[in-house]
């Protein structure tokens, strides 16, 4: 009897593993860049939002990879703009990041939030875009609504700031047509809390007006733009 029961658990545990890895097919196919195989999973019902095992989806994938075909064959399939992995990242933080406006732009018209929290300390979309200089995907950030002075928890930067530090001038110009503030200033982050420790935060403002050496923080975009002139011309 013992062997019996052992038997069939083991069909079952194996027919999970076998379902498992049947369900993240299109993800799997998008994983490889197959379009014909993702195409081919829609047309027998696969459902596209069923992800790998850390939480992956077929339309992380395909926006990771800037594949715009793939993201609309799998967005007018039912793709989900809202799925997260298991780190939390969502499709329009990949897209943020790769500065891709055509892919934002999908990714917006199915449903995705331009405001929405991407990271645990509440960096939006605009100030990934920022960083990396993309004006096309600023364009049509602002265009669906972002907010262009939203500032994230842990330092209190704005995208505006991002774009002025990375030195991308047409980035920040455009931010200052939107109404980006040139005077919001950053949050106080003393040496001991530097940005390479994690799980500490910085304080939004400080009464003490002692001046800490190697401190950084409360700096507005034109104080940003002045230190990396200066490191700049160092070099």
């Amino acid at each position: 009897m013992t062997r019996i029961v052992t038997f069939c658990a083991g069909v079952l545990l194996l027919g999970a593993s076998v379902s498992r890895a049947a369900s993240a097919d299109v993800a799997d196919a998008a994983m490889r860049g197959d379009r014909e195989a993702v195409r081919a999973a829609i047309a027998r019902r696969a459902d596209v939002n069923l992800p790998q095992v850390d939480g992956t989806t077929a339309l992380h994938w395909a926006v990771d990879r800037d594949d715009v075909e793939m993201a609309d064959l799998l967005l007018r399939a039912g793709a989900r703009v809202t799925e997260r992995t298991r780190e939390g990242v969502m499709p329009l933080q990949l897209a943020a990041i790769n500065g891709s406006a055509s892919m934002i732009d999908r990714l917006l018209k199915a449903g995705a939030d331009p405001n929405t929290s991407l990271t645990p300390a509440g960096d939006s979309a605009l100030m990934m875009a920022a960083r990396t200089g993309a004006a096309g995907a600023l364009r049509v950030l602002m265009e669906a609504g972002a907010n262009v002075n939203a500032k994230e928890s842990w330092g209190g930067t704005t995208a505006l700031m991002w774009a002025v530090s990375e030195g991308h001038t047409e980035a920040a110009t455009l931010l200052l047509g939107a109404g980006a503030d040139v005077n919001a200033r950053s949050n106080y982050v003393a040496a001991a809390n530097g940005r390479g420790f994690e799980g500490r935060t910085p304080v939004g403002n400080r009464a003490d007006p002692k001046v800490e050496e190697f401190a950084s923080g409360r700096r507005t975009p034109l104080l940003l733009d002045a230190t990396q002139s200066g490191v700049a011309g160092a070099d």
